[in-house]
């Protein structure tokens, strides 16, 4: 298909003609095509704003978006209808509000595989994003969750693991420490785990770890918590004094649930 016939096709899109906020979303269209499309949109100055014709396409697979394009879900989640999608990949995706992204999630009712990257956001507002109507969404399908965040805290790792109570696979990248604000160091984990922890959770990678204790907390919970438990691995760059030396082997001493776990380090 020629140039100009898939630009044709993407301003062909509701509310989407290339006279007005470009967008983009993920299709058979040429690679080549789609991206000089897009080059022509940033270099106009043009902000990329998702289509919202797009929540109702309900044979979508794949979705993945970043290059700092704006969200903006019908208000109506009855609307959202991502009934086929399985893996979702938001990078540096602006919102516009903080009710967008729990509507968007909302509508993926199949979600298995999700990729979050959010430099940023504060704590409080990590945890609204998870929520819809003050309760937090469950995602029964959701198999992998992959987090890059800037900051969190216990409350909203729990939540997040709350809402995936089947959950199989969880990565977590905090490039940023501290891990968790100062109002949280003092703040002891619930008694109650979450359901993916008791049941199903067997792998967990930890990236860019940065020797902090708050992250040996985060592992100790895990170890202590997490009855399926296979594997830990932790990405980070060797221990290089003896604090972090005396961190390792705290690390290595920790009470396992599972008595298979094994914990592996990757040199970053």
């Amino acid at each position: 298909m020629a140039p100009n016939n898939n630009r044709d096709r993407i301003s062909n899109l509701p509310d989407s003609p290339l006279s007005r906020p470009f967008v983009f979303y993920r299709s058979p269209w040429d690679p080549i095509h789609v991206n000089s499309c897009l080059c022509a949109a940033i270099a106009r100055g043009q902000r990329l704003v998702l289509a919202r014709s797009l929540f109702s396409c309900t044979t979508l697979v794949v979705l993945i978006l970043g290059l700092d394009i704006l969200t903006d879900p019908p208000p109506a989640s009855s609307t959202i209808a991502l009934l086929s999608l399985k893996t979702l990949h938001l990078e540096h995706v602006k919102y516009a509000n903080e009710e967008a992204f729990g509507r968007l999630l909302s509508g993926c009712p199949l979600l298995q595989n999700f990729f979050l990257t959010a430099f940023g956001l504060k704590c409080t507002n990590l945890k609204s994003l998870f929520r819809l109507c003050g309760l937090i969404m469950m995602f029964h399908n959701l198999a992998l969750m992959n987090l890059i965040v800037s900051s969190c805290n216990k409350h909203d790792i729990l939540g997040l693991l709350e809402g995936a109570p089947n959950l199989e696979e969880f990565v977590l990248a905090q490039p940023c420490p501290p891990l968790f604000p100062d109002e949280q160091r003092n703040v002891r984990w619930p008694p109650d785990v979450p359901k993916c922890l008791s049941s199903c959770l067997t792998t967990f990678h930890f990236e860019e770890f940065r020797w902090s204790k708050d992250e040996l907390e985060l592992i100790r919970y895990l170890l202590k918590s997490t009855r399926f438990l296979k594997k830990i691995t932790i990405t980070s760059k060797p221990p290089d004094s003896e604090e972090k030396f005396n961190l390792l082997k705290e690390l290595l001493m920790f009470s396992r649930h599972s008595r298979t776990c094994k914990i592996a380090f990757v040199n970053d």
